[in-house]
């Protein structure tokens, strides 16, 4: 995806070209940035680049700009500094238009998380943004279990359970297309090659522009060769072709990788969304995301316009029994929490009120990343549980046909993510003593999901999400974290959300005991304009969260 380059350069502004004046405090904060000397090496600003550690922004403009004269002014303001202000998309349409990427030649880490907050909201200020944030800001290293150290006597010895459990077996035998025609969008690191994914299972597709050769992907046969990591067993849970090993709920679905050289989705928001509009023009039926991070407007305003354009977006509940995070909490993503075997919720399964259903998460056979090609092993995740949800989509799909089907969401006047979301809602098995209001609706059914016709479908009152309004949204999370319901007339969470989301996870991470993960937690500490804020608005439950934080 080709960028335009703006070219920074220096010139004398005169007072009408000033945006806005800012305060002394602002200035002081661009002052603690503009000493800064630290350079990231090797950075070499390829313009389609969004690489990791760079200290970035994402600015989200309310009108049109002037690019040069933002620029200059920007000089101004860091006369020290090399930088680039680019628009994030490669797109001329106004809306993506409205959000620019301001890159330093700098390493993220130049900065503590509680200064990038702070010259993030000074940028706001200063320019009248609607939104400013930090990007690629990782939260400390939660690993809850090592995958190479799960005990497989413990798994369940029949590694087609998972399909069974979802009756997806069943649904085979009903839907002959078995996924055919739908493609699976999937961001993330590139797909080492195995066994179970042949070579019309994986289209590999690059999000930052440039060619698969500049990305050092190899391809041979129609499969990727290059570094992965557990995206291998997501693809072969959702769309491997049946063999004794593995057999994808989806085996004959797609999946279509989304990779970027030059960043890890995992902890890259504007890559993320600049990966999920990628999927949007490849085609894609769904997006399975797997990312588990904090609040981040401009991935927000990509899964809207994927729902908008037709598109099926699940996202992992996340593990480790804290929160629900991000992008599954997002207003209008169906959110996917894990259950086992035994049909119980998954215990290091995130879970709360927006978690739509359940899937299969512990013990799941997938494929494994390994120098031998057709290695499998049981695995854990909500990771893996998105995946089955997205076989199942892929099977709902292709049984009723994307055209039908969103003639009849369009006649309910709902979104095919609606409609979806309620289907496997009216569907879903639910066991005895469930608990409805932490693990959704039940454990998803692909049976009769696939038997339920169109026309069948009801739609709920409910709305997409528990929280549908971000303000609403964050006040929840708020709660979570102190047991108490800020009142959210009297805060801006519109302008904090992201700082908020990125403390409550970075301080209520857990291990698989329910232990507070300590390590580089004294790194994530509220920025001063937060505090102010929070300070002034004298709420009870914010005050609360300011201590804990």
């Amino acid at each position: 995806m080709g960028m335009r380059m703006l070219v920074t350069r220096s010139l004398p502004l005169t007072e009408s070209e000033m945006p806005g004046t800012g305060d002394a405090y602002g200035n002081e904060t661009f002052d603690k940035l503009n000493s800064l000397t630290v350079q990231a090496d090797g950075q070499n600003f390829e313009p389609s680049a969004l690489p990791d550690g760079e200290l970035r922004y994402i600015m989200e403009f309310g009108e049109p700009i002037d690019a040069d004269q933002i620029t200059r002014v920007l000089r101004q303001k860091f006369p020290n500094q090399f930088f680039h202000f680019d628009p994030l998309f490669a797109s001329d349409s106004s809306e993506d238009l409205r959000f620019h990427a301001l890159r330093f030649d700098l390493t993220s880490k130049a900065l503590n998380t509680s200064d990038l907050f702070d010259v993030a909201y000074a940028l706001r200020e200063e320019f009248e943004l609607v939104s400013c944030e930090p990007d690629a800001v990782t939260l400390p290293d939660v690993s809850i279990d090592d995958q190479a150290e799960l005990d497989d006597l413990a798994a369940p010895a029949d590694r087609h359970w998972c399909v069974k459990n979802i009756r997806a077996t069943k649904a085979h035998n009903l839907a002959i297309s078995r996924g055919m025609g739908a493609s699976i969008g999937l961001p993330g690191m590139s797909l080492t090659s195995h066994d179970s994914l042949d070579d019309d299972a994986v289209e590999l597709v690059p999000s930052n522009g440039a060619p698969v050769s500049e990305t050092s992907i190899e391809l041979k046969s129609g499969r990727a060769k290059a570094p992965g990591v557990d995206v291998v067993a997501m693809a072969s849970v959702a769309v491997s072709r049946q063999s004794e090993e593995i057999v994808g709920v989806a085996p004959k679905a797609k999946i279509v990788s989304i990779t970027d050289a030059f960043s890890n989705l995992d902890c890259n928001g504007a890559a993320l969304a600049r990966a999920i509009d990628h999927a949007v023009v490849a085609g894609c039926n769904i997006v399975m995301l797997r990312q588990s991070g904090f609040y981040c407007s401009v991935v927000e305003q990509a899964i809207k316009r994927a729902v908008a354009s037709n598109i099926i977006v699940l996202a992992a509940a996340g593990d480790s029994a804290a929160p629900i995070s991000y992008p599954a909490r997002y207003p209008g993503v169906i959110a996917v929490g894990g259950s086992t075997h035994q049909d119980l919720p998954w215990e290091q399964s995130a879970s709360g009120l927006s978690v739509s259903f359940l899937a299969p998460a512990e013990f799941v056979w997938a494929a494994k990343q390994s120098a031998n090609r057709n290695d499998v092993a049981a695995q854990n995740g909500t990771a893996l549980a998105v995946a089955v949800a997205a076989g199942g989509a892929a099977l709902w799909l292709s049984h009723h046909g994307v055209e039908q089907l969103s003639e009849h969401a369009k006649a309910l006047n709902c979104s095919l993510q609606e409609l979806f979301r309620h289907a496997v809602r009216q569907t879903a098995r639910r066991p005895n003593n469930w608990d409805g209001a932490r693990y959704g609706a039940g454990i998803i059914d692909c049976e009769a999901l696939i038997k339920l016709q169109p026309d069948q479908i009801l739609k709920t009152d409910e709305p997409l999400t528990m929280f549908p309004d971000k303000t609403l949204e964050m006040a929840s999370l708020v709660q979570e974290c102190t047991d108490q319901l800020p009142k959210v007339r009297e805060f801006d969470f519109t302008t904090f959300g992201s700082e908020i989301s990125m403390l409550a996870y970075a301080h209520l991470k857990t291990d698989g005991a329910g232990h507070r993960v300590a390590d580089d937690v004294e790194n994530y500490r509220p920025s001063k304009h937060l505090q102010n804020a929070i300070k002034k608005s004298g709420d009870k439950a914010l005050l609360q969260f300011l201590n804990q934080s």
